[in-house]
């Protein structure tokens, strides 16, 4: 027997980074777990976007946070963080073939 849980969908707060000071994205984070940030690009007209994270609680199973930065109304470069897929490490041996 397979059982299914149903929970509420939450939607993911967005936020324009140039109209918003530092510490309130950054508070928005820990607040929410993780956010869409919205800024202009630094090369083209374009407006860019990504998912940021308070910690490695909101990535998926197999990812780790990375360091970023956002433009903000206060702020060139706003601190913050973003799920990427972890990278195989070399150190680790291959497993047995049997």
């Amino acid at each position: 027997m397979v059982g299914v849980l149903a929970v509420p969908a939450q939607a993911i707060e967005r936020i324009e980074t140039r109209q918003t000071s530092c510490a309130a994205v950054q508070a928005a984070l820990q607040a929410e777990g993780a956010a869409i940030l919205r800024y202009p690009s630094a090369r083209s007209s374009q407006i860019l976007y990504d998912r940021y994270v308070a910690n490695r609680t909101a990535c998926l199973l197999g990812q780790v946070t990375r360091r970023a930065s956002v433009p903000t109304a206060d702020r060139r470069a706003c601190p913050v963080k973003r799920c990427v897929w972890a990278e195989p490490r070399e150190d680790r041996r291959p497993l047995r073939q049997r």
